[in-house]
């Protein structure tokens, strides 16, 4: 009896780890599109904000004289083909759902400062992920001599591309809360960060897979300990 319980609680685990292994990858790619629209937007670079939308997406974006203002992504891309002011972004988070994924970014623009919170619904297709409607709004900002400052200056993380200590079996890479901590530090104080691995794919963050690991297999301790 115990090794059947034992086998459906490894079973669950593995599953579990592939479906974290597998949002994961999809996150990274909603990422990539998030940034090619901050990128671009930053940048004046309509093509790379056009490559981020699906070409029937839609904007509700605010106007003093129409409540319900809806643009295409084809005519915002438009209103970036020169850079008329200092405009950075930052993502904040990412939801995926299967083939739908929802993502918030911190935008800022100077000057005067401002700062909005972009909201995007995402949809995977054929050709990948694409942004299918995007909105935003304000935010009521104090303009402090601290984040003025900051506002033109941006942080370039470096991660390492590792995955195991040379050709051994232990596990190494990017500290998760190292990594995510000053991330969270620097966007507060009204900085851009960019973070790039050594080799340019995607980084490893091995610490929060052993944390995972650790809480997984205390359960399956547990669990048998008390069949």
């Amino acid at each position: 009896m115990k090794t059947i319980i034992k086998f459906f609680i490894l079973l669950l685990a593995i599953t579990q780890f592939s479906t974290l292994a597998n949002n994961s990858e999809q996150q990274q790619a909603v990422h990539v599109v998030i940034q090619k629209y901050i990128d671009g937007t930053s940048n004046a670079d309509p093509n790379l904000i056009t490559s981020a939308f699906h070409p029937k997406a839609s904007l509700i974006l605010s106007h003093p004289n129409k409540p319900f203002w809806q643009v295409t992504a084809k005519e915002f891309a438009s209103w970036f083909k020169t850079k008329k002011v200092t405009r950075t972004g930052a993502i904040l988070s990412i939801t995926v759902d299967n083939d739908i994924a929802t993502a918030r970014a911190k935008i800022t623009t100077a000057s005067p400062v401002k700062q909005y919170i972009d909201q995007f619904l995402l949809k995977r297709f054929s050709d990948g992920w694409k942004i299918v409607s995007k909105t935003a709004s304000q935010l009521d900002i104090t303009q402090s001599e601290q984040f003025l400052a900051a506002m033109d200056k941006r942080v370039l993380f470096i991660v390492s591309s590792a995955d195991f200590h040379g050709d051994s079996a232990l596990a190494t890479g990017t500290s998760f809360s190292e990594l995510v901590e000053a991330y969270d530090v620097f966007i507060n104080a009204g900085y851009q960060v960019d973070v790039v691995s050594s080799k340019g794919v995607p980084y490893h963050l091995p610490i929060l897979i052993l944390q995972i690991k650790h809480i997984a297999n205390t359960f399956i301790i547990k669990t048998l300990c008390t069949s």
